[in-house]
């Protein structure tokens, strides 16, 4: 071989062996996320009124027989402002309790819509990640859950007017905007061994998708029956009966596109992004009606279910009902199901002023202790 042919072999493979160590030497690290810490039992509990929850409520949730806890809701913004303090977290990694925990990018979440303040999607989304690989290293939880609710304006919007969800003409897509929001957060949740989910599609938006679903296939008397057990309101309890008119979606009233039009933009980022979990909230009484839900979420998608808010509504907050949610929690196969016992003026709670548990509260507990 010439020596000048030889030395240009000698040449390209230094050159290949230079790139293989620097790559080596900068590709980060892929960790294997983490499993559940109970692989059986799915349940946990949002407890607590305001920023705080008192240890002796976590005391309590374990005791119950609870595996997960629902903190107070993190946003980097807070975080940030705060320097990264953390008074709480030393409190929730003691109590024994995985810790679903959801991240905002900012917004406040209180009660009425005057007081509460949407999140708007990250404007910087490095300085972003940097604040959301604090917060998880800082609270070390089961699943990040990016954001909450995050299809309604009272909990997220494009930052354009307040109240509505996507404002036409100002340039911004809101779904695409939270899909690089949440895949960010994703990101970097997997490089540091941890699960995410989405926020937690509202139950209202969650079963009109499932109707919705019937509907396009053609399914129109499972449809109506679906409706008829899952659509209803305190003052009329039959209100789901017209949805039973509608055969095909050229004929949805108007009022409910709005609803769907979002819900199947976010059923897309879902199904496409890096999520581990699809995670729906859920305050419908029917059981049969909250199963059918999960079967479409995960078929659509094809990832597993999660439910990080899961209640009853004011006066629907009966025994038999909770029970009958537990066992459809648990038959369809839900890795984690959080009950909602924070202070809600519409929601039933599981325990009372005292603390003490409420029948709903008793028979989702005997649930638990019977079955794990």
């Amino acid at each position: 071989m010439k020596p000048k042919l030889l030395f240009v072999l000698l040449f390209i493979l230094l050159i290949v062996l230079i790139g293989f160590v620097v790559n080596k030497r900068t590709k980060k690290p892929q960790v294997s996320p983490r499993s559940p810490i109970n692989n059986t039992n799915p349940f946990g509990m949002k407890a607590g009124v305001g920023n705080q929850v008192p240890p002796e409520i976590l005391a309590k949730e374990k005791a119950w027989g609870f595996v997960y806890q629902r903190p107070n809701d993190v946003t980097v913004e807070e975080w940030l402002s705060s320097g990264g303090k953390c008074d709480e977290c030393a409190k929730f990694k003691a109590s024994g309790l995985g810790t679903i925990l959801t991240i905002r990018n900012n917004g406040v979440n209180a009660v009425g819509f005057d007081a509460r303040i949407p999140t708007t999607p990250p404007k910087d989304i490095e300085k972003y990640k940097q604040a959301v690989a604090q917060i998880i290293k800082a609270y070390e939880p089961e699943v990040v859950v990016v954001e909450n609710e995050e299809n309604v304006p009272p909990f997220y919007y494009d930052g354009t007017q307040k109240g509505v969800w996507d404002s036409p003409n100002d340039g911004i897509d809101t779904a695409s905007e939270y899909a690089k929001e949440l895949n960010a957060a994703c990101g970097v949740a997997h490089q540091l061994g941890f699960t995410c989910s989405n926020g937690g599609m509202t139950s209202e938006a969650a079963a009109h998708l499932t109707w919705l679903n019937y509907l396009k296939q053609g399914k129109t008397s499972a449809a109506c029956d679906f409706a008829k057990r899952a659509f209803y309101t305190k003052q009329n309890q039959d209100a789901g009966e017209k949805y039973c008119q509608v055969k095909k979606e050229a004929e949805i009233p108007s009022e409910m596109r709005e609803l769907l039009r979002n819900g199947e933009k976010l059923l897309e980022v879902y199904k496409t992004s890096s999520i581990d979990y699809i995670n729906f909230h859920w305050y419908i009484r029917d059981a049969k009606a909250f199963s059918e839900t999960a079967k479409f979420l995960k078929d659509f998608t094809n990832k597993k279910v999660m439910n990080n808010e899961i209640g009853q509504r004011k006066g629907e907050g009966k025994a038999e009902s909770a029970k009958a949610l537990a066992q459809a929690v648990v038959d369809s196969g839900l890795t984690y199901a959080v009950w909602y016992n924070s202070g809600t003026p519409d929601v039933d709670l599981f325990t009372d002023s005292g603390g003490n548990l409420t029948p709903s509260g008793q028979a989702i507990v005997d649930f638990i202790q019977e079955n794990y």
